[in-house]
């Protein structure tokens, strides 16, 4: 069933609407052409192949391909083949009852059985996606609306890195969260109307926002931090609002660099600057593992440990706690909303 992209999409909630935090600017200003980056087109096509060979389209895939998604495929195919499950593959969702926009968005999987549904979504991005996506939950709640699920639970699956990771909702907690995006998308749109778009910019709002570079705000943020004249400060609850302004800059950075960068490609100057080539390393040729083989014999390979994802395919879940371990990651600042535990006691953990 076909539909018409989505202005509120579930893929861009995670900013727009982020938990009610987010910045409705950038779903409300005038649409920007924007241009599509190797990382995305890597990922609609591994996407491609996965539903192809879900659907039985296509046999296998490359062993690179296969480290990124067939933990994915694996886990999809167990659900197909459970008898008590209605599994769907890139299932569109009607959005109008929650946005009130005629568009529909698109789950990689839905299952559905009696007592409950899931959304499972494959990420192949760097950037790491927590299973507590707005975007998933959207995805749920507008699967529920549409079929009129009546079951008591909704799991929300991530698949990246080759390895699953879910959070379990009651279908209440999805609808309440429904309604709150709706209320949400009403407030920005009738603001809107009145002639007060709400901008509200931060290192997460303004992750791939094609407004970054001509965005109000940003300008109100850089025009703050010119007149203190880059002074940094020693107060922390000044340090905390400049803090905050970090992200959102380099997001700007980043797109003037990008913008200047796309005009040199075209043919266009940019005073003071040139294009030239990026430093690169050698690297071997085609032919080259061949011709070495000939040449060196078993010396022309080193030896490694293989990695996690490889031996998982191997070794049983008891074997691999028993070889691994997952070390403390290093301290680092986090918004008071991301999910990790505080660090409570810094000056004794840290000492």
């Amino acid at each position: 069933m076909p539909g018409t992209h989505a202005k509120w999409s579930p893929s861009g909630s995670p900013y727009w609407y982020n938990n009610g935090r987010g910045c409705p600017a950038r779903v409300l200003l005038p649409p920007k052409e924007e241009t599509s980056s190797p990382a995305a087109e890597e990922g609609t096509r591994l996407h491609n192949l996965a539903e192809s060979i879900l659907s039985n389209q296509v046999e296998t895939a490359s062993s690179a391909d296969l480290d990124k998604i067939g933990e994915y495929i694996d886990y999809v195919t167990e659900l197909q083949f459970r008898s008590d499950i209605n599994v769907f593959l890139e299932a569109p969702v009607q959005l109008a009852p929650i946005t009130g926009e005629e568009a529909t968005g698109s789950v990689d999987c839905l299952a559905i059985s009696e007592t409950y549904l899931e959304v499972v979504d494959l990420k192949t991005g760097a950037k790491r996606v927590d299973a507590t996506s707005n975007q998933l939950k959207m995805y749920a709640a507008a699967a529920i609306l549409e079929m009129g699920f009546e079951g008591k639970e909704v799991i929300c699956t991530i698949h990246q890195g080759g390895e699953p990771h879910s959070v379990v909702y009651s279908v209440g907690e999805v609808l309440a969260f429904a309604d709150d995006v709706r209320g949400y998308v009403y407030q920005s749109e009738q603001e809107a109307d009145a002639g007060h778009t709400r901008f509200n910019p931060s290192e997460n709002n303004c992750q791939w926002c094609p407004h970054v570079v001509d965005c109000k705000a940003q300008a109100e943020m850089r025009n703050v931090i010119a007149a203190n004249d880059f002074a940094v400060s020693e107060d922390p609850v000044q340090l905390a609002d400049e803090l905050a302004m970090t992200g959102p800059l380099q997001k700007w950075i980043d797109e003037v660099k990008a913008r200047a960068l796309k005009i040199a490609e075209s043919g266009g100057e940019l005073p003071g600057y040139k294009l030239v080539r990026a430093r690169a390393n050698r690297k071997w040729v085609e032919q080259a593992e061949e011709k070495l083989v000939a040449l060196l014999g078993d010396a022309a390979y080193s030896k490694k440990l293989i990695g996690l994802t490889a031996a998982d395919k191997l070794l049983d879940a008891e074997t691999m706690n028993e070889l691994t371990i997952k070390p403390e990651g290093k301290p680092t600042l986090a918004p008071e909303d991301d999910p990790r535990p505080a660090i409570n006691d810094a000056a004794k953990d840290f000492s």
